[in-house]
């Protein structure tokens, strides 16, 4: 066989067997993405945090170490964002929903999100993906929300991430989502 088959084949066999590659999650692409009825994203309402200061932060961890302390994983933000207030909301057809919002960190090399409320009916998924679609975390369900009521995401790497919630329209009413922090 020619490379050319054996790479095609080799691709193949990826997608089918779930094995990551760039730009998917295990072969789940967010609606935003895929839906032809979604507006670009760029139409989608965006919630910017504070730039980070590298030089501040560079010298806080040096004399964090100094003092022995532990390594910081990230800096969090308080924010309050919600699927009522905030982001975009669109009607994909008679059945299904979109609510998607940019979160724009500039200055972050990774960006995860702790939703402080999260209730998601039976049919909703939640996502959270790099704007330009190169990191790509797996879908999140009402199981997959703690006993508290929230959710807490993998790191997504970039300064500019998207979360989305896909859901049945009818069930609209019944999502809280609340993102508190970024």
């Amino acid at each position: 066989r020619s490379s050319r088959s054996i790479s095609k084949l080799a691709l193949l066999l990826m997608l089918m067997t779930g094995i990551a590659t760039p730009g998917l999650s295990q072969g789940i692409d967010p609606i935003g993405r895929i839906d032809p009825r979604a507006q670009p994203l760029r139409q989608v309402a965006t919630l910017d945090v504070a730039a980070l200061d590298r030089t501040a932060i560079d010298a806080e961890d040096v004399r964090r170490r100094t003092n022995g302390d532990p390594a910081r994983f990230a800096i969090p933000y308080a924010v309050r964002a919600t699927t009522a207030a905030n982001g975009t909301w669109e009607a994909l057809d008679a059945t299904w929903s979109l609510w998607r919002l940019r979160v724009r960190a500039p200055g972050a090399s990774h960006v995860n999100l702790g939703f402080t409320t999260c209730v998601l009916p039976a049919t909703a998924r939640l996502m959270v993906y790099a704007a330009d679609y190169s990191d790509i975390v797996r879908p999140f369900t009402a199981a997959d929300v703690s006993a508290n009521g929230e959710l807490w995401t993998p790191v997504v790497q970039g300064s500019e991430i998207v979360v989305e919630v896909y859901l049945q329209t009818a069930q609209r009413p019944q999502l809280q989502v609340t993102v508190g922090q970024v």
